[in-house]
């Protein structure tokens, strides 16, 4: 009796357990990207992309606001930015006006 009582407290528990796995979108492979960063020089962010056609834009975005700082193009993968900051801060690169995955 004890075993079909523990039996039914745990069935529930086991069924939902059973997740069915989300299918994954085709992720986008960053193959090369470096950063520089000087306080009197700037930044600058080259970066090569594929899977993406030529003329594609790409923005870089304030973190905390989402505005657009930056646009540049994809040409031949590659792409780059360059500007200057006050101080380090959070920013995100976004694909055609795409929100990241």
């Amino acid at each position: 009796m004890k075993k079909l009582l523990l039996l039914a407290f745990l069935f529930p528990a086991l069924v939902n357990a059973q997740v069915k796995p989300k299918a994954k979108k085709k992720p986008v492979h960053v193959s090369k990207a470096s950063v520089e960063a000087g306080i009197a020089d700037g930044f600058e962010i080259n970066g090569e992309v594929t899977g993406f056609p030529d003329g594609a834009k790409i923005s870089l975005l304030n973190g905390q606001t989402g505005a657009a700082e930056q646009q540049s193009g994809i040409y031949q993968n590659k792409f780059s930015f360059k500007g200057k900051l006050d101080k380090p801060a959070f920013k995100i690169i976004i694909v055609d006006q795409k929100p990241p995955i």
